[in-house]
């Protein structure tokens, strides 16, 4: 797929672009390995000017940070950017380029400084505010998405925020291999989200499928996550697809065949609620988020799913279909990964979060909304609700392997001002913090639900 951008006069270029090509040419995807042509940035924000030239950054690393202000994975990802470009300095630049959101819309929500987010106000790092030019050259799904640009002016790779490390910008920076994560290849095809994986062109063999379902591994940077409907049979829901990794796949599986969970149940992703009694659980758990093994692990253990069936066997009703589908699902990624999954109830031991007083220390006094800020042994929310907290709790925690009950009962009505100081990786300091507002986090057995996950072969089918 190719994306072109043209000049159709001086006041369409006036209000649709503010990234101005230095020649009137016509512009199209870049791939990895290919050079980067002459641009001209303007509005930039946090910069010592409003404009610059791609030519003037050439000597440098620039990692192009594409982001949007409802990206809330974006914005927590800042502080870590601002991090690594103090600590590389001079070697690299780190361009945050916002994609979806006009300068208009920005002003009249007080971008940045008077925005809600202590993270937009704080940040030091420039911005390239509502580009269009970049977004053609670099066309992606899902953000936050980095392009590394190198210093000679050629695209090095293209990844996701996990990619983008210390140490990887350090290989690069001594001279040595870089994986990134998702990094497309300057032969890879695009795809079309919007499309069938298995609608390749001059395929027409692939009209006569009745029912198809695929597992591949990872796709670089395809984020695969919706319902298939057929066009010709008044949209009948007949299929879904799916990117992740074999616990994502069989828990959306199983997710969707509960009526418990179907509309809720996104801890059952959470690598605490997962029971694996399987020989290679290596191949379901990743490395920690950062680490250097991360990009290969992906590279093995990350899949792409898609199942469609037959209409003329598919209810008029959608939920009933979503059962349908999900059941095929189960069956198949069960067969595909060689292991049964089952969503199962086990006393399990927990951090239990609850109040140890019936007053109300908690309750917000902040007329803002701070959503999330940890730093320099500093966790702190206002005006939020306390599933901010247990987020924020679980991955700090959550690699101990013990899941967080809520027993607070504060459900996400209750507005909550909670200020920590320590280190959310000791239970110690987040006890003491958590005692200024009467509540304790304490190690206790629940009976809940997780996911259990067995080795086919070990296991009767």
């Amino acid at each position: 797929m190719v994306f072109i951008f043209k000049y159709i006069s001086c006041f369409s270029c006036a209000l649709l672009t503010v990234l101005v090509c230095i020649a009137q040419k016509d512009y199209s995807r870049i791939r990895v390995g290919e050079k980067v042509p002459e641009l001209e940035l303007r509005n930039i924000i946090n910069f010592s000017t409003d404009k610059v030239l791609m030519s003037e950054f050439k000597g440098k690393l620039l990692i192009l940070d594409f982001w949007n202000i409802g990206c809330s994975v974006c914005i927590a990802n800042f502080p870590k950017m601002e991090k690594l470009q103090k600590e590389f300095g001079n070697d690299i630049q780190i361009l945050l380029v916002n994609t979806l959101d006009s300068k208009e819309l920005l002003k009249k929500r007080g971008f940045p400084q008077n925005t809600r987010s202590k993270i937009l106000n704080e940040t030091n790092l420039p911005i390239v505010i509502g580009d269009t030019i970049l977004n053609t050259l670099f066309p992606h799904e899902g953000e936050p998405f980095h392009v590394w640009i190198g210093n000679d002016g050629v695209v090095k790779g293209m990844t996701n925020y996990l990619g983008t490390t210390g140490d990887q910008i350090r290989n690069y920076l001594e001279g040595k291999e870089v994986s990134l994560l998702n990094k497309l290849n300057p032969n890879d095809f695009y795809l079309n989200n919007k499309s069938s994986i298995l609608k390749e062109e001059n395929s027409k063999i692939l009209q006569n499928i009745l029912a198809s379902s695929i597992l591949t591994k990872n796709l670089a940077m395809m984020g695969w996550d919706n319902w298939i409907k057929d066009s010709t049979q008044d949209y009948k829901l007949v299929g879904y697809r799916y990117s992740g990794t074999g616990i994502q796949l069989l828990s959306t599986a199983l997710i969707n065949l509960s009526t418990k969970y179907r509309d809720s149940a996104m801890f059952l992703f959470y690598p605490d609620r997962i029971v694996l009694d399987v020989r290679r659980p290596d191949k379901f758990v990743p490395p920690h988020i950062g680490s250097e093994n991360i990009s290969t692990w992906m590279d093995s253990n990350y899949y792409y799913y898609e199942i469609r069936l037959p209409s003329d066997r598919m209810s008029d009703s959608e939920r009933n279909n979503r059962t349908i589908i999900a059941q095929a699902m189960l069956e198949d990624l069960q067969r595909y990964l060689f292991v049964t999954a089952s969503i199962q109830e086990r006393y399990v031991p927990c951090y239990v979060l609850k109040r140890i007083s019936n007053k109300k220390k908690y309750v917000s006094q902040s007329k803002t909304v701070l959503n999330y800020f940890y730093e320099s042994g500093v966790f702190k929310i206002e005006n939020s609700p306390i599933s901010v907290f247990t987020s924020a709790l679980r991955y700090a925690l959550g690699y101990k392997g013990m899941p967080i009950i809520d027993e607070t009962e504060f459900g996400d009505s209750v507005m909550v001002d909670l200020e920590i100081n320590g280190d959310l990786n000791k239970l110690e300091d987040v006890r003491k913090g958590l005692a200024k507002y009467d509540m304790d986090l304490v190690e206790e057995t629940r009976l809940i639900d997780v996911v259990v996950v067995n080795d086919r072969l070990l296991s009767k089918m």
